[in-house]
C-alpha cells in the first residue's frame, strides 16, 4: 500500500472495505440459506416421523422411477433374506470417539427382485486393521424394520482417483457402483435398522435427528457475519474521521 501514490491509496483503501464488508455481508447470507435448506430437511424429517411404517415393497415403483426424494426418513418394514456373503463395511466411522465401520449388508425383497441395502450398525475397528470384524447374519425369512435414509455419503475433499473399495472396506457407498459389482437391482435409499430391534442382526445403533438447533447453528453464524460487517464498516468509518480530521 506504501508503494501506491497519495493520490490513490484512499480510493484503494475504499475498494477494499467495501470488498472485505460484501464477502461478509455474502457469507451471512449464504448461512441463511443453508439455514433454509436444512429447514427444508427439519419440515420434511418431523412429516414423515408422523406417517405409520408402510411395507417397503409397496414403495419400489416410486423407488425405482427415481422418485424417492421425498421417501427418505419414511419408516418402513420388509420381508425378506439376508445376503450376507455380499456384506460390507464403510470405513472412518466415529461413534462415542472410537473408530469403526457400518455393517452394510444387502436384503432380498421376499415379493420382488430387488434388494434394499440395509445399515446393520456400528462395529469397531479393533486392535488390528488387518482383521476384519465377523458380521454374521442369518439368511432365514426375517422381518426388519428402520427408515429410509441416503446411504452413506462421500467423505469431504474426496479425491476421486482413489479407490472406493478395497475388497469388503468402502470409504463410502455409492449404490449404482455396489450394484454394478454385486451383479445386484439395487434400490437407491438404504434401510437404517431400527435402534430397538433385536434378532435382525443389528450393531450399534442411533438415529441422527434433526432437530431447531440445526437450523439455529446457521442463523447464529449468518448473525455472526453480518455483526462483523457492520462493526468492521464502522471501525473504517472512525477511522477515516480520524484521520481526515488530523489532516
Amino acid at each position: 500500500m506504501s508503494m501506491l501514490p497519495h493520490s490513490l491509496r484512499k480510493p484503494v483503501l475504499l475498494i477494499l472495505v467495501i470488498v472485505i464488508c460484501l464477502g461478509m455481508i455474502r457469507l451471512g447470507f449464504w448461512q441463511l440459506d443453508r439455514a433454509a435448506q436444512k429447514q427444508v430437511i427439519l419440515d420434511h424429517f418431523q412429516q414423515q416421523a408422523e406417517i405409520a411404517p408402510v411395507n417397503v415393497a409397496k414403495l419400489v415403483p416410486d423407488l425405482l422411477d427415481d422418485e424417492y426424494a421425498d421417501l427418505r426418513f419414511r419408516k418402513v418394514m420388509a420381508q425378506g433374506r439376508y445376503l450376507p456373503a455380499k456384506t460390507i463395511l464403510i470405513d472412518n466411522q466415529v461413534r462415542e470417539s472410537r473408530v469403526g465401520y457400518l455393517v452394510v449388508t444387502p436384503f432380498k425383497l421376499d415379493s420382488s427382485a430387488e434388494v434394499l441395502l440395509v445399515n446393520r450398525g456400528w462395529v469397531p475397528v479393533g486392535d488390528d486393521r488387518r482383521r476384519l470384524p465377523v458380521t454374521n447374519a442369518s439368511e432365514q425369512l426375517l422381518e426388519i424394520r428402520g427408515r429410509l435414509n441416503h446411504a452413506p455419503a462421500k467423505p469431504p475433499l474426496w479425491d476421486d482417483s482413489y479407490p472406493v473399495s478395497d475388497g469388503p472396506v468402502w470409504q463410502f457407498l455409492p449404490v449404482a457402483e455396489f450394484a454394478a459389482q454385486m451383479n445386484l437391482i439395487v434400490l437407491p435409499l438404504v434401510l437404517e435398522l431400527a435402534p430397538e430391534q433385536t434378532g435382525a442382526g443389528g450393531y450399534a445403533r442411533h438415529w441422527q435427528r434433526p432437530d431447531d438447533k440445526w437450523v439455529a447453528r446457521h442463523k447464529a453464524y449468518a448473525l455472526q457475519w453480518f455483526s462483523m460487517a457492520l462493526v468492521f464498516l464502522i471501525a473504517c468509518v472512525i477511522v477515516a474521521l480520524r484521520s481526515a480530521r488530523q489532516s
